[in-house]
């Protein structure tokens, strides 16, 4: 899904796994997340839904709502960080 370094979505994908990460606070469950049928989005997979920039952009906005227990200040902290700084974060966890 575009996820090589120095690709236009790199950023992008990387916040929303970030994203995905402060929700559920569990790699697997993230994962369970993104492949499962979800209502909110007529039924598609969040994880085909983010193919694209709109439908990322709908996947985001049920992340952040279904984030408000989500520290404030941990989503600062993650937007600070490097690129590369975020995607070491996620190979540790």
């Amino acid at each position: 899904m575009g996820r090589e370094i120095g690709s236009p979505d790199y950023e992008r994908l990387t916040a929303f796994d970030q994203a995905a990460f402060a929700v559920f606070q569990s790699w697997d469950k993230v994962e369970l997340w993104l492949t499962a049928p979800n209502s909110q989005l007529d039924g598609a997979c969040p994880k085909d839904m983010a193919r694209n920039s709109d439908g990322l952009s709908k996947v985001m906005s049920i992340l952040m709502f279904a984030g408000g227990h989500a520290s404030e200040d941990f989503m600062r902290e993650i937007e600070t960080l490097a690129v590369q700084d975020r995607a070491a974060l996620k190979e540790r966890k």
